[in-house]
């Protein structure tokens, strides 16, 4: 069943290109703001009623109706959770969004489209068009990292409430952020998470891309736990690609005119989408494969 809901998701969300209307998050917000105020002096309880609440009713939920109708009602509710577990942005547009201020050499304009959608550092000056670029690339894997395949490891490998479980994280994330809040815990629970999915990740792109750079890179991180996991994903995804990451001499050799690489840059980042297509690719196929043998 779980290759089922696999299938009908991502078809739904890559081929359809549906996503969960941001409108839709806005109870989580609500509870949020709540159980804040409620537990002011335990932000920490806040927290974990914040993340649990929701996870058990939703498997409550999914207990009492998951045999119902011979199957279906459970199939349709786990597509649901998965899916309302997804990231909210259409990537590939928003790569494509970028592109088009890149190519029209509107540096601020560019600059403040993937700030908000590929979530780049804020603090990077708009004319460094060499750090510009850099974020992007790293956006572009850590989000499609953070809104699918983070997601469909832990669907596959603990079930939906997991899944579910990680995508209110990431939404208590936004909300600290918005709140001007600080909490460590969701982080340290999320990179906890992010671990050992980066590091398959990082193994899959040696087979969507090229096998010999990218699994030396894959070799030097497999085992960190306190490397980041943009830089394990910017690493293994730019040697997959046969780049070499830059060095502290290349990020400040000064790029002046766009067009000196706008072309260069273009196809770096259609690069990039390639290689994560490719490597969805490769994990339906490996799990197909489970599935079959």
């Amino acid at each position: 069943m779980a290759f089922l809901v696999l299938l009908i998701t991502i078809g739904c969300y890559k081929f359809l290109g549906w996503r969960v209307d941001r409108r839709f998050d806005g109870w989580f917000f609500q509870l949020a703001d709540s159980l804040g105020s409620t537990f002011q002096k335990h932000p920490q309880v806040a927290t974990l009623l914040t993340l649990l609440l929701p996870v058990l009713l939703a498997g409550l939920l999914l207990n009492l109706l998951e045999n119902s109708l011979f199957g279906f009602i459970g199939v349709a509710l786990q597509v649901l959770l998965l899916f309302y577990s997804m990231g909210r942005d259409n990537l590939l547009q928003c790569a494509e969004g970028y592109l088009k201020r890149w190519r029209a050499g509107d540096t601020q304009a560019a600059y403040h489209f993937a700030a908000e959608h590929l979530k780049t550092q804020e603090d990077i000056d708009v004319n460094d068009l060499v750090s510009l670029q850099r974020e992007v690339r790293t956006g572009l894997l850590y989000q499609w990292f953070e809104q699918v395949f983070l997601v469909l490891f832990w669907y596959l490998l603990a079930g939906p409430l997991v899944a579910l479980f990680i995508r209110f994280i990431c939404l208590y994330d936004q909300w600290l952020k918005a709140s001007d809040g600080a909490a460590a815990m969701p982080l340290q629970i999320l990179h906890a998470l992010e671990w050992l999915p980066a590091r398959c990740v990082g193994l899959t792109f040696t087979l969507a891309g090229n096998f010999v750079l990218c699994f030396r890179s894959w070799i030097d991180t497999v085992l960190s736990w306190h490397t980041p996991t943009e830089k394990v994903l910017y690493n293994t995804g730019m040697a997959a690609l046969g780049a070499r990451v830059e060095t502290s001499e290349d990020m400040t050799r000064p790029v002046e005119r766009i067009a000196d690489v706008s072309d260069e840059y273009t196809q770096e980042i259609q690069a990039i989408q390639d290689l994560l297509v490719r490597s969805l690719i490769v994990w339906v196929v490996i799990v197909a494969l489970i599935v079959i043998f």
